[in-house]
């Protein structure tokens, strides 16, 4: 078994064999047929996606070939592979728009782990029954996964992803961090066979537009427990924003899903004005569903922590409990990058605000002073030594990522303090002096080291008593 990179350039007019973004396939249709040229049996297979001229044909997956598992992805290395911005569709990045075709993208493999990742999808069908993503059904012990998607219906389709007609369930399904607009039926709909067991998890998408925002239906009758989690969703504008039909054997976990028809379930609740919770909503490509601001219903709405992903769709770190609901976590600020040492970052924020440093240097300082809600972010390559905010609002994040060592400070606060940790260096330290503050608040310190990749995720989390005047 072996990890083998395929690459997909739509710009590329020369040679296309796959092996690299300058002679990547035109197509992601042409890189799946090429893996049924016998060479792929019992790898794991990653596709990168790139480039700004629309990806036109629809694609089929289906193998004669045997990968142990396959991920699509937007190509974050190029300059037009992932969409890093807040605009739902952007044509500046890869585009998989197949037009008037009754599936845009179908999975047909129910034995073989299949992920995508970071796509733009837009779906131009016409008729009737028709889905952007679809797929034939997931086997036990297989896990089907779409995150970090932006998905748009162009024209009449009926589901965003999912299918009309019963499926056969007994894997794990992951819907997660996904942006799904206005499909004229259901933007997710599962509807799982009679004596299916499957486990779900549909979490942090936002939804926006259409009839049903997420439904789910099982006739009843499974031999087992279903685990069905639909939990840190933001879902508006549609006729029924999320409908489930359950029976006595399903767990059923609805944690904090914010909706404009509250009260339909237990543990939803109200996403309020849409201008006040969304940036600009709408159906249209230039919509921005980034949480508005700090008195948005959506933000730190999920307590406790829902996702399996520590980061939302842009890759931002969701940190510690509450998270926002939705595909965004609430950021803004600026940044600095550099090949070199980014030496020293300052800011002065009176709300909310951002500042990031990244290189392959070292990032030396990053100093933030906030009166509300402020974020500090360091990454390298190299050791991440300092972060050091001075805060007199409530909230403050400090995330430091890297692949060296990591150090991180926090001093003078007077409000909530959070920090973040990554890296597969060593933490060295993590120390916090804490002053002002008022005995009912409370402060937690987290550290969430990724010592080994894919493999461990320590978390560690000191609870400080306050009261100390």
């Amino acid at each position: 078994m072996a990890a083998v990179d395929v690459y997909v350039n739509t710009d590329n007019g020369g040679t296309e064999d796959g092996t690299t973004h300058a002679t990547g396939w035109a197509t992601l249709a042409d890189a799946i047929a090429d893996m049924n040229s016998g060479t792929f049996n019992s790898d794991d297979v990653t596709i990168h996606c790139a480039g700004a001229t629309d990806d036109t044909t629809s694609v089929n997956i289906s193998f004669s070939d045997t990968p142990t598992s396959i991920t699509i992805k937007g190509d974050a290395a190029e300059a037009d592979g992932t969409n890093t911005g807040a605009t739902s569709i952007d044509t500046a990045f890869y585009l998989l728009a197949p037009g008037d075709v009754t599936n845009a993208l179908s999975f047909n493999e129910t034995t073989i782990a299949t992920t995508l990742d970071g796509i733009q999808l837009e779906s131009g069908h016409t008729g009737t029954f028709g889905s952007a993503v679809t797929f034939a059904g997931v086997s036990e012990g297989v896990t089907w996964t779409v995150k970090n998607c932006r998905i748009r219906n162009a024209s009449s389709v009926d589901v965003g992803i999912g299918k009309d007609g019963t499926v056969a369930y007994d894997g794990t399904i992951v819907i997660e961090n996904n942006i799904i607009i206005d499909f004229q039926d259901r933007g997710v709909y599962l509807d799982v066979s009679t004596h299916r067991d499957p486990d779900i998890n549909i979490r942090h998408n936002t939804i926006y537009g259409g009839f049903d925002g997420i439904r789910i239906d099982a006739p009843g009758g499974s031999p087992s427990a279903h685990t069905w989690n639909v939990q840190g969703n933001a879902v508006a504008g549609t006729t029924n924003d999320i409908t489930i039909t359950t029976h006595a054997q399903t767990t059923l976990n609805q944690a904090d899903n914010y909706t404009d028809d509250s009260g339909r379930h237990a543990n939803d609740h109200d996403i309020g004005t849409l201008t006040d919770a969304w940036t600009s909503h709408g159906t249209g490509r230039a919509s921005d569903f980034t949480v508005k601001d700090t008195s948005s219903n959506l933000y730190d709405a999920v307590d406790p922590v829902v996702s399996t992903n520590d980061d939302d769709i842009l890759g931002e770190a969701r940190g510690t409990a509450p998270n926002d609901a939705g595909a965004f976590e609430l950021v803004s600020g600026s940044d600095v990058n550099g090949s070199g040492t980014p030496s020293s970052q300052a800011a002065t924020m009176s709300a909310v605000g951002t500042v990031s440093v990244s290189g392959s240097g070292t990032p030396s300082s990053v100093v933030a002073t906030t009166s509300s809600i402020g974020e500090v972010i360091l990454s390298g390559a190299g050791a991440a030594v300092a972060a050091d905010a001075v805060m007199g609002g409530s909230t403050v994040l400090v995330s430091v990522k890297g692949t060296a060592d990591m150090v991180a400070q926090l001093t003078s606060t007077s409000g909530t303090v959070k920090v973040s940790i990554k890296g597969l260096g060593t933490v060295v330290s993590a120390a916090a002096t804490l002053i002002g503050f008022e005995s009912a608040q409370t402060f937690w310190f987290a550290i969430r080291p990724i010592v080994r990749r894919l493999t461990r995720d320590i978390k560690r989390v000191v609870h400080t008593p306050l009261d100390r005047r």
